[in-house]
């Protein structure tokens, strides 16, 4: 069998574990002494899986018979592709300042984002399984890449406990889906789920656990725990890859799984509806206690699981064909999910960014107690991190208020079938706001403590000041004319 066209179809997944595997050749030939050049390689194979992703269309196939080669593919792995690239930036000058082995690290990154790609594109639940261990195993290690941290190594444990226990419920998942369907090909499995006749206790059973492996994953409640420890004790630059790419990644992954196997009933409904509701009201009011910001947006990203999570639930209802779902609501309903991802990656890097820039890796330097009065010290940072959080919260003329309007106008679509999760959605946005605006107040609102200290350099980094700007600029920009991004995500 000639497999050439479907090696072409995946180049964008395999470079960047070709790139994984220069990276420790370099360091094995020049060990200690390759200086900045697996940094190089590292964003060399980015950019090189980049621009093969965007000078070529999709194929129309399913290369292996197990991957997908379609817009939301592309569209999701062309924005793992930029996070990545952004976290390089970020962990350049952190790699420098603590002298950490760079040749590690961007093996490790370059493996995770191997893991996240096949995510993205698996049509088959034995590679959505090995998607999430190759993504997860290099995250374990990066989470405690500070080996002489005591909270990094704690991070990068508790991380490695509960993400074993999570795949074991998968793995346990797969076995009954396979031992009720006899296949674990979504095509195959979607025919199965096609007649309700035939749905026993086994296809329930296995998809409630592949539902739970999943909700680690995207940190969806209850299956959070681990996340603001985890957040608070990884290096800021593997956080953000956490909190954006992880995120991004599993997304992709559950939304593919439900929009093309998972068939509209009565109990997938009110499963998908309590991991939504739970996670928005666990997530906002666990972030009104928080004064460290890395714990703050680890709640918040748990509050954001459950708004994309009521965007997957309207994508599986509106597959049910009923008379409010006509029109071309799913798709619209699957778009409003990747462009609420879109906008949560942007803002969430350049939130993490600015922590990297002024925390330091200091949890002393984290607190909000030490950032009073920060605008009158250091005004344009200070407006960096406000406009992020008020996109965050989800305030007009910021990507985040898109995002989540196009989430809530699908689900208005479905009003009947969406009426709970809805009415969550729009309180806990509410109670959001008390915790975002909680930070600006810091900034803005509260006296210095050191008024006569002399203003500090507004950025240490090349590379951080213009990862920050472009964040924020296209969040602005989005916010305000989302077509382009619209355009690009629908492929």
């Amino acid at each position: 069998m000639n497999y050439a066209p479907d090696l072409a179809a995946t180049a964008p997944l395999w470079l960047p574990m070709v790139g994984c595997l220069a990276v420790l050749v370099a360091e094995t030939v020049y060990p200690g002494r390759t200086g900045k050049l697996p940094g190089f390689l590292c964003g060399a194979t980015i950019a090189l899986a980049f621009a093969r992703l965007i000078t070529t269309l999709p194929s129309g196939r399913e290369p292996f018979g197990m991957l997908a080669d379609d817009s939301l593919a592309r569209s999701l792995s062309g924005l793992l592709l930029l996070i990545t690239f952004a976290v390089v930036v970020m962990a350049e000058p952190l790699l420098e300042r603590l002298k950490l082995a760079r040749g590690e690290f961007y093996a490790l990154l370059l493996a995770s984002l191997s893991g996240m790609l096949l995510l993205v594109a698996a049509r088959d639940l034995l590679a959505l399984f090995l998607a999430i261990e190759l993504l997860s195993i290099p995250l374990y290690v990066l989470a405690a890449f500070r080996r002489l941290s005591a909270p990094s190594v704690e991070s990068g444990f508790k991380y490695f406990l509960l993400g074993a226990f999570a795949s074991g419920f998968l793995v346990y998942g797969i076995a009954l889906l396979f031992a009720a369907c006899g296949d674990t090909r979504y095509s195959a499995l979607a025919n199965y789920a096609a007649d309700p006749a035939r749905l026993g206790t086994l296809w329930k059973i296995g998809t409630t656990m592949l539902l739970v492996g999943l909700g680690f994953k995207v940190a969806a409640a209850p299956f959070h725990a681990w996340t603001p420890d985890v957040y608070q004790g990884a290096p800021t630059p593997v956080t953000a890859f956490m909190a954006a790419g992880v995120k991004c990644a599993a997304f992709g992954g559950l939304l593919r799984f439900a929009d093309e196997v998972l068939p509209d009933g009565a109990g997938l409904r009110l499963t998908l509806t309590i991991l939504a509701c739970a996670s928005m009201l666990v997530g906002n009011l666990g972030a009104l206690l928080q004064t460290n910001l890395k714990r703050l947006l680890a709640w918040s990203s748990i509050a954001h699981a459950g708004y994309l999570l009521v965007g997957v639930l309207a994508v599986v209802v509106a597959k049910s064909g009923d008379s409010h779902s006509a029109g071309g609501i799913g798709p619209s309903a699957r778009d409003a999910v990747v462009f609420y991802l879109a906008s949560y990656a942007l803002t969430t890097l350049a939130a993490f960014a600015w922590i990297e820039q002024v925390g330091r890796e200091s949890a002393e330097l984290q607190d909000l107690r030490s950032l009073r009065g920060l605008a009158r010290r250091r005004p344009w940072l200070a407006a960096a991190l406000a406009l992020c959080f008020l996109s965050l919260a989800g305030v007009p003329l910021t990507a985040g208020f898109l995002g989540k309007l196009y989430v809530l106008r699908a689900a208005f679509a479905l009003r009947n079938e969406l009426l709970v999760p809805m009415v969550v959605l729009a309180l806990t946005s509410v109670i959001a706001l008390g915790y975002y605006l909680r930070v600006l107040s810091t900034f803005y609102m509260e006296r210095p403590a050191d008024e006569d200290a002399p203003p500090r350099a507004l950025f240490a980094s090349t590379g951080i000041a213009l990862l920050t700007t472009v964040a924020c600029g296209a969040v602005l920009l989005f916010g305000v004319w989302p077509d382009p991004l619209l355009r690009w995500l629908a492929g």
